[in-house]
Order: structure tokens, then sequence, then C-alpha cells
């Protein structure tokens, strides 16, 4: 087991990755980054859970390892034909704290964490910046999880949609991104953020590309699209031709939404 690793870790560590600290996410995360690092694959977790008398499905596995994997906290590998996973604590910021590479992808909830650990260790100056990008303007992919109000009773539904209409004026929303570092759902926000930004330049330089971003199609079928996505991406930067990777995505994509 690492030395000093806590539940409060373990949730900050998800958090800076961008996910929701949910129970099942919490569990896997734990066997994952408590102990030593490790190949695993998805049944071994599994097992393992079961073991630990977590009640876990095989699929919730796969799907939480992909959430892990898309957020940078776990790598994927192709051992003898077969697909495991393989988790470095950190490592997109520890290479970049020790110069191995020039940027890592993360979200804007990670940016007062890498604050912190660039001033604890090399105090390089540093910045946020978009993808590279062959437009005048960048263009940025906006996500996050979707809210909705499930069908109850009608108070209860009627109290659901008065906490929403509550939490996203934009006095909370501003409370929201002062705890948590992501982007607030509303624009008009920023003016009740201004000691923020002043604290966190980088944030605020990433705030002002929000005017560029397109939010992700809300439609059915786009979780698994996202997935794709993200196995092109991976190919190209193996060395796959781009147009091909970009030719089977769109017929890959199209099939899935399709079904």
């Amino acid at each position: 087991m690492r030395q000093g690793v806590t539940s409060n870790d373990i949730i900050e560590l998800l958090r800076d990755a961008g996910l929701r600290p949910t129970r099942q996410r919490l569990s896997l995360a734990w066997q994952l980054f408590s102990g030593s690092d490790r190949h695993v694959t998805a049944e071994q977790l599994h097992s393992e859970s079961l073991g630990r008398g977590v009640s876990v499905s095989l699929a919730t596995v796969y799907n939480t390892l992909h959430q892990f994997t898309t957020a940078g906290l776990l790598r994927e590998l192709v051992v003898d034909g077969a697909l495991e996973l393989a988790f470095e604590s950190d490592e997109g910021l520890r290479d970049f704290l020790t110069g191995e590479v020039l940027f890592f992808l993360g979200s804007s909830t990670g940016i007062p964490h890498v604050e912190r650990a660039v001033a604890a260790g090399p105090g390089f100056n540093w910045q946020v910046a978009p993808l590279p990008h062959n437009t005048p303007e960048p263009l940025l992919n906006v996500y996050g999880a979707s809210v909705a109000v499930c069908r109850t009773t009608p108070a209860k539904q009627l109290a659901a949609w008065l906490f929403l209409k509550w939490f996203t004026e934009q006095e909370q929303q501003a409370r929201w991104v002062e705890a948590s570092g992501y982007f607030p759902a509303r624009k008009g926000a920023a003016e009740h953020l201004q000691a923020y930004f002043a604290e966190h330049p980088r944030y605020e330089r990433a705030f002002a590309w929000l005017d560029a971003g397109r939010g992700e199609p809300g439609v059915r079928g786009y979780t698994r699209v996202r997935r794709l996505i993200a196995e092109a991406m991976t190919a190209v930067i193996e060395g796959e031709d781009m147009d091909a990777a970009l030719a089977d995505l769109q017929q890959r994509a199209d099939a899935t939404l399709t079904e």
C-alpha cells in the first residue's frame, strides 16, 4: 500500500481529474490507486470487488475504467494481444513537472492542483492554452454531466425544479466555481468571480475561451461515440493516417447512433 493515502486523497484525485466521486468510482479508485502500480484487467478488478463485498457489475467496472482512462488516470496497454490497464499516479503532471513533456491535457478543476505542484516543485512559469488549431480562433469541446428531473410525485418534481432554478442562478454558480474549479452553467456568473479570477488568472484565461466552445450533442448513444473519438485520437497519435482514422471514425459513429 502507498503510505499515507487516505480516502480524502482519492476524492481529490477524482475531482482533479474532473470526475464526480460517486460510491462506485471511489471503491474502484481505492483498489487501483491506494496500492502499488500494477497491470490489471477489468475482470480482475471485478473479482476483487466481489471479494471485498462490493456489489458491482462487470459492465460498471468497464465503464468506470474507461472514464478513468479518458480522464488520464489510467493508460491502456496492449499486451500479447489482450488489453490491460496500467496506472501511474498523476503521470501527466509528474512528467510535466520534470520537463519530460511540454504540455498535458486536463480539466479546469485541476488548475489549482497544478499551481500548487509547480509552486512546491520546480517553480517555472507555465500557462494554459487551447489545443493547436489551424483556424483563426480555437474550437473547444465543452462537456459536463447532464441534469434531469426524474418523474416522481408532483411535489418532488416541483422541489427539484426549484432547486435547479436556484442552483443555476449566477450567485450560486459562482460559489460552485469557487468550490469545484469547474466552469459555471451561466456566463453571467463571471461578474461574481472577479476575486477568484484574480487568485487564479489561468482559470480566467481558460474561461475566456468558452466563447469558442461547442457543446457535445445531447443525443442517445453519444457516450459510446465519445469513446470511439478517443480511440481514433489514440490511433493517430500512434501513427495511423489521420484521414483514414477520421473516415473510419465517421462510419463507426454513424452506425452507433443509428442502432
